[in-house]
């Protein structure tokens, strides 16, 4: 039976930065990532912090978008297309202002 795990995740103020923190905090390299999603992203906004020799995909938020992509990483997993594979979802900072 092949499985896929859930290895860590963080919260960040750039792609990379909470790809790393998640991985340090799972006991992961980042050599060892093979491939990069970047959900609710745009090519534009690629971190240059990002794990170097891998392909990086970015997706732009379509509805049902981000669940197609986490089945098709789970699918690489299962298959043994990939090792390991990084979900990164970028997501708007909301600033509250108090009255």
């Amino acid at each position: 039976m092949s499985e896929a795990y859930f290895l860590s995740s963080a919260i960040a103020l750039s792609p990379a930065q909470a790809l790393q923190a998640a991985l340090a905090s799972g006991g992961a390299r980042p050599a060892w990532v093979e491939e990069i999603y970047l959900l609710r992203a745009s090519r534009s906004t690629l971190d240059p912090g990002l794990p170097q020799g891998c392909p990086v995909s970015a997706w732009k938020n379509e509805p049902g978008l981000d669940a197609f992509v986490l089945q098709s990483a789970c699918r690489q997993l299962v298959l043994k297309e990939r090792r390991m594979v990084a979900l990164v979802q970028q997501a708007r900072l909301l600033l509250m202002e108090h009255l």
